[in-house]
C-alpha cells in the first residue's frame, strides 16, 4: 500500500549550499515585494540556524542581539499558542553569522521592531501569528517557476546539522 503524507525523503532530505541559494534567488525574484522582505528572512534563517518552525515563531524583538550575534531561543508558538521549546535542550543562544545578522537588521527596520519578529497571517505587523502554510504557498509558487524543488522547512535543519558536521 502507498504511504500517504511525507515520504522518507522528505523527513531527511538537507538542502545543499546550492539549492538554498536556489531557493532564496527564486524567492527575490519572483514574490511580490510586500511579502519578499519576511520570506527572505524566514529563508536566511532557515539556511543559517537550526531553529524549527516554532521556534521561528516563537521569537519577539526582544530575542535577537545584533551586537552578540544571538537569537535567544527561550519558547515556541504552535497555531498561535505560546509554550515551551519541543525540549529543554532547545532552549540556547542560535549563533548567527553576519549575513543573518545583517538581513534582521534590514527586516527589521521595515516592521514595527517588537513584539514578535515574524507575526501576521501575511505578514502585515498586526500582532497575529504568522500564517506560514500562506509563505509556503508563495515559495513554492516562486520555486515552480524556477524549476527548484522545495523539500519543506525540516530540510533547511537538515542541512545546518550537515553542513556543521562536514
Amino acid at each position: 500500500m502507498p504511504k500517504i503524507g511525507r515520504t522518507d525523503e522528505a523527513k531527511t532530505y538537507a538542502y545543499s549550499e546550492t539549492e538554498t541559494k536556489q531557493i532564496r534567488d527564486a524567492v527575490r525574484k519572483h514574490i511580490a515585494e510586500e511579502h519578499r522582505d519576511l520570506a527572505s528572512t524566514l529563508l536566511i534563517l532557515g539556511s543559517y540556524t537550526s531553529l524549527s518552525k516554532s521556534e521561528f515563531a516563537g521569537l519577539d524583538w526582544e530575542d535577537f542581539d545584533p551586537v552578540e550575534k544571538v537569537l535567544h531561543v527561550s519558547r515556541s508558538r504552535v497555531e498561535g499558542k505560546e509554550g515551551h521549546t519541543k525540549t529543554k535542550a532547545r532552549v540556547r543562544k542560535q549563533p548567527l553569522n553576519a549575513v543573518t545578522v545583517q538581513q534582521l537588521l534590514h527586516y527589521k527596520s521595515k516592521t514595527l521592531g517588537t513584539g514578535p519578529i515574524f507575526c501576521g497571517i501575511t505578514g502585515a505587523f498586526d500582532g497575529r501569528p504568522l500564517n506560514f502554510k500562506y509563505f509556503e504557498k508563495l515559495i513554492k509558487a516562486a520555486l515552480q517557476t524556477e524549476k527548484v524543488r522545495w523539500h519543506g522547512w525540516h530540510a533547511f535543519r537538515r542541512a545546518f546539522a550537515t553542513n556543521l558536521y562536514h
